[in-house]
């Protein structure tokens, strides 16, 4: 019987796409979940649900105990640990592959912000594993447009004046299924960018138009107001989202056209080997709209 991969943070946004990919592709896949009975509402039948705890060694090697391989998607403040947790129960249960979601801002040069620092450490740990593992640094989701809309309002965090090329979370979970498949891209970190470079301003004032129509205008708030926890209608930004937004904002994309200023980058590109990336905003969008238009009927 085949072995299943196991998704850590499969219940999330960017983690399901993963989880339903690899189904799709015929992968046996199993869903590392703290709360079982709620995950098991989103996914269909044929996926595997399994109780576990990224704080948790011994859960975790349970979970991992008979895997082929491994997909972590983490974020906060427990990222760097719980990725270390999933490395050392990976290594005792012998597991084949890990793959880990990363960001593109991600290298040394940029080891000043703590979000960054926590990923480096994060892909060391797997990089020194012993397993053989792929790291994917992608840039900005499309399905992040999503949270800066709230209480019927647009808003946008600071200012962002560098051009972003958006990925769709789906494309990027096909991009996951062939390097998984492949034995021969292992051991391989890539980054991914998509086919069109928008601002975060564009994207949103996109988003708005086909999904809110009913809002006009975007506010701009500033990072040091956007700080002050509670501001926002329906709880707010957490001081922690406000201050990634500021790092990110002295980072910006980077451009790979330019040569690299970090030595130790060692990412390649992932259109060169798997062809680029196709989907644009405004297909994503179209398909947006639809599937909400279906959904209230």
């Amino acid at each position: 019987m085949p072995k299943p991969i196991l998704i850590v943070g499969g219940t999330g946004k960017l983690g399901a796409p993963v989880a339903r990919a690899l189904r799709e592709a015929g992968h046996q896949v199993a869903i590392l979940a703290r709360d079982t009975k709620k995950a098991a509402t989103l996914f269909p039948a044929g996926f595997e649900i399994r109780e576990g705890n990224v704080l948790s060694p011994e859960s975790l090697r349970r979970a991992l105990a008979d895997c082929s391989g491994v997909y972590i998607n983490l974020s906060g403040p427990f990222e760097q640990i719980g990725v270390e947790q999933v490395v050392a129960a990976a290594q005792a249960g012998g597991t084949g592959w890990i793959g880990y979601i990363s960001g593109l801002t991600v290298r040394s040069g940029n080891s000043w912000s703590k979000f960054v620092r926590r990923k480096l450490l994060a892909e060391t740990a797997i990089r020194e594993s012993g397993i053989p593992w792929n790291i994917f640094r992608p840039t900005w989701f499309m399905e992040a447009l999503a949270d800066f809309v709230r209480g019927g309002r647009a808003y946008l965090i600071g200012y962002h004046p560098q051009e972003l090329r958006w990925i769709a979370a789906v494309e990027y979970a096909a991009l996951v299924v062939q390097v998984y498949g492949r034995e021969e891209t292992h051991n391989r970190c890539f980054r991914v960018q998509g086919p069109e470079a928008l601002t975060m301003a564009a994207a949103l004032a996109r988003y708005c138009e086909a999904i809110h129509p009913e809002i006009t205008r975007i506010r701009r708030i500033p990072f040091w107001l956007a700080g002050m926890r509670g501001w926002l209608p329906g709880g707010g930004e957490t001081a922690e989202g406000v201050r990634f937004l500021k790092d990110f904002a002295r980072m910006g994309e980077p451009d790979f056209r330019q040569p690299q200023v970090d030595a130790d980058d060692d990412s390649h590109d992932a259109a060169t080997v798997f062809g680029p990336l196709k989907v644009t905003l405004g297909e994503w969008l179209e398909g947006e709209a639809s599937t909400r238009r279906t959904s209230s009927v």
